[in-house]
């Protein structure tokens, strides 16, 4: 089973990056073509990016933590632009 994101414009394509209004701080998906559309039409200073890895067809390639690099990565922290693991998240957050 492959598990990859999809873009949430087209629905169709992966997703290659997680783009985040900086204005409503909302998230979402998108593929190379949506992504080029939303920049040229919003403009890339209103959003911020965060590019996704492409999947693997490894089991043992997975993102690691960026404070720990040992666990692999559970969630990503927009505010401080890191993939943390969900110990490092919760020493980090809570």
């Amino acid at each position: 089973m492959s598990a990859h994101a999809v873009c949430s414009t087209c629905v169709e394509a992966p997703a290659v990056v997680v783009r985040v209004d900086n204005a409503t701080s909302t998230t979402s998906c998108a593929c190379r073509a949506c992504d080029a559309r939303a920049s040229q039409k919003r403009g890339r200073q209103t959003t911020s990016r965060v590019a996704l890895r492409p999947p693997s067809s490894s089991a043992n390639d997975q993102l690691a933590c960026d404070v720990c690099q040992m666990n692999p990565a559970y969630v990503i922290c927009h505010e401080d632009r890191a993939f943390l693991c969900r110990g490092c998240d919760v020493s980090i957050h809570d």
